[in-house]
């Protein structure tokens, strides 16, 4: 059963990929909605947060999945670095980008909550590995 159930969610993943315009992209386009399903978690997590642990968990759990996520990420912006002229970024993308933008206007606020607990060793030591992971995708 198992089985069946994880062979329906592969073929399904495939076709939201190939209606995203998976062909050509689907490698861009699969790391980034995982990037972006990783930022919106971090996102409600760290909004919902009210402790120094609860911080430090939040962003541990983004910087696990941004860490996984980095050397796919590079790849793909170096597979792609007309990328960076945002003028350039395929149809197929753009819906992950807008997604992305508006996340990034959440940013602000989770710093915010974050900035709490700065004094926190546990949420300082986070915030180190999370600066890491991303220094990775550079």
């Amino acid at each position: 059963m198992r089985s069946i159930a994880a062979m329906v969610m592969a073929l399904s993943i495939a076709m939201v990929i190939l209606a995203c315009g998976g062909g050509e992209y689907g490698e861009a386009i699969e790391v980034n909605q995982k990037f972006v399903d990783a930022m919106e978690s971090y996102l409600d997590e760290v909004e919902k947060a009210d402790s120094g642990s609860a911080v430090a968990a939040a962003i541990n759990a983004y910087a696990e999945k941004v860490e996984k996520l980095a050397p796919r990420m590079k790849a793909v912006s170096q597979n792609y670095p007309e990328w960076e002229d945002r003028t350039k970024i395929p149809e197929a993308l753009k819906p992950l980008t807008e997604k992305a933008e508006n996340l990034s206007q959440r940013m602000a606020g989770s710093f915010m909550t974050a900035m709490q607990y700065m004094q926190d060793a546990k949420v300082q030591a986070a915030q180190q590995r999370l600066a890491k992971a991303m220094g990775m995708m550079q």
